[in-house]
């Protein structure tokens, strides 16, 4: 299972950079983003896609989804949003500081064969938790979407902290969570998850 997921999950990998990774993995074989007002079921189901949320506190969340996913409606309904915010968290964001991997971790993602395996799975996580955020995966669970977390940053970044012009062009979901204290969330309770507003 780690192995797959590892395998699955290349965009974040030296081998090409994260949003053209992103890009040609959501987007091969559909049309142009800056056309669409609404993700076709080809992107939203049988691609990967990245979301993100702030919670209560202002603390900000990243969340990775893998096929048979469904993203938060704010989300679907904006694509081009959504693909801007990728591309500032994994092209523009600073670095904060260091990331924490969960405990338990690799026995969630059922295991890996090999450390360097082990390195690549965490890698996006890890970037994005380096840059501020609380990082989540996303699995089947008797049948239904799961999202757990995966890392956590040292140094949270609060949506309040970022420019006012980024922020007006990012998009942001609400999250009724404390991102910091959460484990484990539905994919089901997310999917009503509001835009926030910034």
């Amino acid at each position: 299972m780690g192995e797959l997921r590892t395998e699955a999950r290349i965009y974040g990998s030296k081998r090409n950079s994260p949003i053209e990774g992103a890009r040609a993995s959501m987007f091969a074989g559909s049309e142009d983003v800056g056309r669409m007002r609404e993700f076709p079921p080809d992107v939203e189901l049988t691609r990967g896609w990245d979301w993100y949320a702030v919670d209560v506190y202002g603390n900000l969340g990243y969340f990775a989804t893998t096929e048979l996913r469904r993203v938060p409606l704010a989300v679907k309904q904006n694509p081009v949003a959504a693909e801007r915010t990728i591309d500032y968290f994994f092209k523009e964001a600073p670095r904060l500081g260091r990331h924490q991997v969960r405990p338990g971790i690799d026995k969630e993602v059922g295991g890996f064969e090999s450390n360097r395996k082990r390195m690549r799975y965490l890698e996006n996580f890890a970037t994005m938790s380096n840059r501020g955020l609380f990082s989540f995966d996303s699995k089947l669970v008797d049948g239904f979407g799961r999202y757990y977390q995966v890392t956590a940053p040292h140094s949270p970044l609060r949506l309040s902290e970022l420019p006012a012009e980024t922020q007006s062009y990012l998009l942001i979901v609400q999250s009724p969570l404390k991102l910091g204290e959460t484990v484990w969330v539905d994919e089901i309770e997310t999917i009503g998850w509001p835009q926030a507003r910034t």
